[in-house]
């Protein structure tokens, strides 16, 4: 029988080295460290010019020693960043749907700073005190800019009127061909007439021909209730953070169908991609009335792509359906047809989704009449009023008015070119940077040798590099060309769904290749349907390889890269809202921790 003494000792040392070892304790110690290293790292290895010089090892003036904060800012997050996604890290062990309280809040936390760092991203181009000067005359295009388009048609709808109440030019009533371009500008250079830049000129009045429904949400209800106009970029901002909410419950219900054992690992990487990487940045970045339909669509395409999946799930669990989610799920995607008409196209996804019940006579039978109404009425119902908004402005519903825009094409008479098409789908997709000597040391498409040859390749707007190579990860698309991947993913039931993202992405691609020619705003309209089979295809590969697995850790790092690289692309000098203009404050500090290092 043991004495009280040592019974005493026994019990109390274990105690002890349990509070000594305690999970904060090793997290301060690991933060301080990691502090340390931080300030040591920007102290000797990027001041090491400054320590020979005073060393006398090299001749010169050594100057202040003066430290980068935007490099301890950098440095810091890609710490933090590699104790989120290390081999080691937790967050490749919790399964994402068995995760406790803690990673929940943590999850939440991070879509909240996501969402807050959007807000900040979307200010750094100053497009605020552009949208509030109004109509602003440009001598580059000799016409007027004025980014309130959206506050135009809340005006003009609560006023009983689809024109907008804008002044018309004589200039355009007497030309032949108001869409031309070079005689536009030849002819208004002294009159200065206020032709509006991007609006849809039609018979003698000016319309908006940006989807409907953005301004039906908000910008009417906002000026019906207030009696003032909503920013736009506000708006832009509302939009991106609701389609970064969708892509998180989309991405969900994909996991519950397609991959059920994901870790919480996994499902962060899907966010990465499907939330960050589908355009959204590119949208913010410039916020104006160009990103809403964009991102209101995208927004809408996520969320019916999430209903429908939610139901057809629910079905094949319980042989009940949840008519609610159709109905919701058509409803979300049709609506896309007053924002972004081409996203619509993802209706066209219900056929892989729903393949199953298809082939089991839920839909297109007698028994399943009321599945089948639930899918195709409401498209009929969102249809009906947009097809009559289009027939009462520009005399035919399926004109959307967008080939009557003052721009700088004219785009009532655009050919078509194979060859264009062929080599902008290629640009797309796989287009390398543009290198040159001078910080951000790239520059946009039209530097590149290949416009000597091919003049009408030259883009009116900024492109720096293809989708996929500032987005690498989606190179593992490829994979589906071998066997083994590709019945990886079939297992998983995931296959129908990626080919036929794939296949509407292609469309996307030589449809924005025809109209618009290269524009990385138009990345979003068909980035979402590469990222969902990446993410699907990625999801179905072996899980982490055993508890030291280094597979996932690398996707993530692969796809963390991605989002640098598109985010260096910020940095370009022919950027609308270029950095070096509007906050040149960030861009020289960036500019002078890059050089201080070289």
């Amino acid at each position: 029988m043991n004495k009280p003494g040592n019974h005493f000792a026994k019990k109390s040392m274990p105690a002890i080295k349990t509070k000594c070892e305690s999970s904060p304790s090793r997290l301060a110690m690991k933060v301080l460290v990691a502090l340390v290293a931080i300030f040591a790292i920007e102290a000797i290895v990027f001041h090491w010019r400054y320590w020979l010089t005073l060393a006398g090892i090299i001749s010169g003036n050594p100057g202040p020693f003066l430290i980068s904060k935007a490099r301890l800012a950098v440095m810091a997050i890609i710490y933090v960043l590699f104790e989120i996604f290390k081999p080691s890290s937790a967050i490749w062990n919790i399964k994402f749907f068995d995760m406790g309280a803690r990673a929940k809040v943590s999850l939440g936390i991070a879509f909240a700073i996501s969402c807050m760092g959007m807000g900040a991203f979307s200010q750094l181009s100053g497009q605020a005190a552009w949208l509030e000067q109004g109509p602003v005359y440009n001598e580059g295009i000799e016409a007027v800019q004025d980014g309130n388009q959206y506050n135009h048609l809340a005006d003009a709808l609560l006023s009983g009127s689809l024109s907008l109440d804008l002044p018309s030019s004589p200039i355009l009533d007497s030309m032949e061909n108001p869409y031309d371009p070079a005689l536009r500008a030849q002819l208004n250079k002294e009159a200065r007439e206020p032709i509006y830049w991007d609006y849809a000129y039609y018979d003698g009045s000016y319309y908006c021909y940006f989807g409907v429904v953005p301004c039906l949400l908000m910008f009417l209800p906002f000026k019906a209730f207030t009696g003032m106009h909503l920013r736009t970029d506000i708006v832009v901002v509302a939009f991106a953070c609701l389609t970064l909410a969708a892509s998180a419950l989309l991405l969900v219900e994909l996991a519950k169908k397609y991959a059920k054992d994901i870790s919480l690992g996994q499902y962060l990487i899907g966010f990465i991609l499907l939330g960050l990487s589908c355009g959204v940045l590119e949208q913010a970045f410039l916020p104006r009335i160009y990103p809403i339909p964009i991102l209101s669509a995208l927004f809408f395409t996520y969320m019916g792509l999430y209903f429908w999946i939610k139901a057809e799930r629910q079905f094949a669990q319980s042989r009940t359906w949840n008519k609610a989610y159709l109905v919701a799920g058509s409803f979300s995607i049709a609506l896309t047809l007053g924002c972004r008409p081409q996203f619509v196209l993802a209706c066209l996804l219900a056929f892989p989704i729903f393949f199953d019940e298809i082939k089991q006579r839920e839909f297109f039978s007698v028994r399943g009449i009321w599945n089948t109404l639930a899918v195709i009425v409401p498209f009929l119902i969102i249809l009906a009023p947009i097809a009559w908004y289009n027939q009462a402005r520009f005399g035919s519903w399926t004109n959307f008015g967008a080939s009557y825009n003052i721009t700088g094409g004219d785009m009532t008479s655009y050919t078509f070119s194979a060859a264009k098409i062929m080599i902008q789908f290629l640009e797309y997709l796989f287009l390398p940077f543009q290198l040159i000597g001078s910080f951000p040391y790239i520059s946009t498409i039209n530097t590149s040798p290949l416009l000597q040859k091919l003049p009408m390749l030259f883009t009116n707007e900024p492109f720096y590099a293809g989708f996929m190579f500032l987005t690498p990860v989606t190179l593992c698309l490829f994979g589906l060309l071998l066997k083994k991947p590709r019945r990886a993913l079939k297992e998983r039931g995931g296959l129908k769904l990626s080919v036929a993202c794939l296949a509407i992405a292609s469309f996307d691609i030589v449809v924005a290749s025809y109209v618009s020619g290269t524009n990385m705003r138009y990345f979003a309209d068909f980035a979402w349907l590469l990222l969902i089979p990446t993410v699907l295809l990625l999801w179905s590969l072996p899980s982490n390889d055993g508890p030291k697995g280094k597979l996932n850790p690398a996707i993530a790092l692969l796809s963390i890269v991605g989002i640098g690289l598109y985010c260096w692309t910020f940095l370009g000098t022919d950027r609308f809202g270029a950095l070096y203009i509007e906050c040149p404050t960030l861009f020289n500090v960036v500019k002078n921790a890059v050089e201080t290092l070289i």
